[in-house]
């Protein structure tokens, strides 16, 4: 094969690829046409390959479709707030542990 063929290859593989939200809207589409999640998840195997969600994940999507949910994205979940290390953060903190030495960075 040669490299031109190799390139088209990779550009069709990845043209292919599908995100989250968009097999979410295919499992609602298809779930709406009343197929069952097992002709769903096989049929998104034959055609998404390695890049189809598994079974339980299909058969979760369809449960929720069914009982009347609407939207594909991820809901938001409460809990611990996201930390993010910057410079500006660790500034800080040195700067405190620099006012009182009895103070840890834990």
């Amino acid at each position: 094969m040669n490299s031109r063929a190799v390139l088209k290859e990779d550009k069709k593989q990845e043209s292919s690829k599908m995100e989250t939200n968009e097999i979410r809207a295919v499992i609602k589409y298809l779930c709406k046409k009343e197929i069952s999640p097992k002709e769903i998840y096989e049929d998104m195997v034959d055609t998404l390959r390695e890049d189809a969600p598994s079974y339980s994940t299909v058969k979760k999507w369809v449960a929720a479709f069914k009982l009347g949910r609407i939207s594909t994205e991820d809901e938001h979940r409460p809990g611990k707030p996201i930390e993010s290390v910057t410079q500006e953060n660790i500034d800080k903190i040195h700067d405190l542990v620099m006012l009182d030495r009895r103070m840890t960075v834990r």
